[in-house]
């Protein structure tokens, strides 16, 4: 049976690199941005905040805690941080109503993010009856952290829809360079979205982070340059992650257990899906919107492991992918789609994607995934080239619009013109009879496939 890491190592496909990039990414603020997280994260594995060599400011200095309600005291450390980039050291579990930040270098950091499914640890957690967001951060507040601790929205005491984390729009209808760190933080359990990155906030990294258990998405990311980098998103009650933006990369992350796991809309530009485990998406797991006017590109979708997906909506499809130019190389696909369902592809490429030219190699399917259907295309033939060798699937059956994928071998092809040239599927369509061989190439000569070595004699 196929395994993710075969799939992922069987690929010459430069993720090294891509990796490296997104650690070397540089922060928009001053040079010491990076070392004062740097500074921050040692500290918080220590559990020792004046091994930081940071100004250091403990809420419980600035105002008398209740506990019933921390907000000012919580607010007041903040503000004072706000003057020298220094950090905020969140030693126990604070209740606030909501905190905000809008000053540039400015870290939060706690001693224990605590367990992901209970979202006990020390850090922020929102009071009842909260209506607005647990921590905003304005349109100043550029290159700060949220590091090892936890963020807890008490979803069931609230009745506003407040996001965990909300980033403020830029109301000067221009892209702002964000760059702000989570690592090792918890967002769980928030009435809203975990994360909230507005438009035009961008340059944002996740790295380590859980986002769990909130009603709505998890990780909505309308800002473009982000990287999202073994983080685990699970059990929201919308999408795992929503992405409307460019050049985001999602690499070696679990995400299982949402509405769609992953959701691409229309406009969205050079979406890297990577080494992920995709696992029980209740409908499709990775959805691109199809929009003729305005497709998502350059979505590539390599060495993922999609696991029993599409639980609920039976028939649809593990990948629906109406964007353009994309690749979907080296995925394995598993035991996806409801046991009761026989109409589940691991890929449908939708009618009105208008250019369709997609790359698609060295994919594998096992299990009920095979016995459904690798890939059903319903693109226009004039404008797709699709591109499927090398793939091992185990049962599984093609199918293409007018008539490709179905016998008799004189079906024609949605367009005709001599010298059409498409992929055979050894299982359902095999003019040669080569059932022990294919996939091959084959082509249209005017009035019959034929086998593509055949157009030379």
């Amino acid at each position: 049976m196929p395994t993710r890491r075969g799939a992922i190592a069987g690929l010459s496909l430069g993720l090294a690199p891509i990796a490296a990039r997104a650690e070397a990414r540089d922060d928009p603020a001053s040079g010491a941005s990076r070392a004062q997280k740097a500074a921050a994260a040692a500290a918080a594995e220590s559990g020792n905040p004046d091994s930081a060599n940071l100004p250091v400011f403990r809420p419980d200095r600035y105002a008398r805690s209740s506990h019933a309600d921390d907000t000012a005291a919580v607010q007041l450390a903040i503000d004072a941080a706000s003057g020298s980039g220094g950090m905020v050291w969140l030693q126990k579990l604070y209740n606030v109503s909501g905190v905000r930040i809008d000053a540039p270098d400015v870290q939060i950091v706690g001693p224990q993010a605590g367990r992901l499914f209970d979202g006990e640890g020390l850090g922020l957690k929102q009071t009842p009856g909260a209506t607005k967001p647990l921590l905003t951060i304005g349109l100043g507040a550029t290159a700060g952290g949220v590091t090892n601790m936890v963020l807890h929205g008490n979803k069931e005491a609230q009745t506003a829809q407040n996001h965990g984390v909300f980033f403020e729009p830029s109301t000067r209808g221009e892209s702002v360079e964000t760059g702000w760190d989570f690592d090792k933080a918890r967002i769980v359990y928030c009435k809203g979205d975990g994360i909230h990155q507005s438009p035009a906030r961008r340059g944002c990294r996740f790295d380590n982070t859980r986002i769990f258990g909130n009603d709505a998405h998890g990780l909505s990311l309308f800002g473009s340059d982000n990287n999202v980098m073994g983080c685990m998103i699970g059990g929201n009650g919308g999408r795992g992650v929503n992405i409307n933006n460019w050049t985001t990369t999602i690499l070696s992350c679990d995400i299982w257990d949402n509405d769609n796991n992953i959701w691409v809309v229309s406009g969205a530009r050079y979406i890297n899906i990577i080494g992920n485990k995709i696992d029980r998406s209740r409908n499709a797991a990775i959805f691109i919107l199809d929009n003729p006017s305005s497709p998502p590109q350059g979505v590539n979708i390599i060495g993922n492991q999609f696991h029993a997906n599409v639980l609920k909506s039976k028939g649809e499809p593990v990948v629906y992918y109406g964007g353009d130019n994309g690749s979907i190389i080296g995925n394995v696909f598993g035991d996806n789609g409801d046991a009761t369902s026989t109409a589940t592809y691991c890929m449908f490429l939708p009618t009105n994607v208008t250019e369709g030219r997609h790359t698609i190699i060295g994919n594998s399917s096992y299990g009920r995934s095979a016995q459904s259907g690798f890939l059903s295309y319903r693109g226009s033939t004039s404008y797709g080239e699709i591109v499927q060798r090398s793939a091992k699937h185990y049962g599984a059956r093609q199918e293409f619009a007018a008539g490709f994928g179905s016998p008799p071998q004189a079906v024609q092809p949605a367009e005709r013109w001599t010298g059409l040239t498409v992929l055979a599927d050894r299982v359902t369509w095999d003019p040669l009879g080569k059932r022990s061989g294919g996939p091959y190439w084959v082509w249209w000569s005017g009035s019959a496939w034929l086998a593509l070595q055949a157009q030379a004699t």
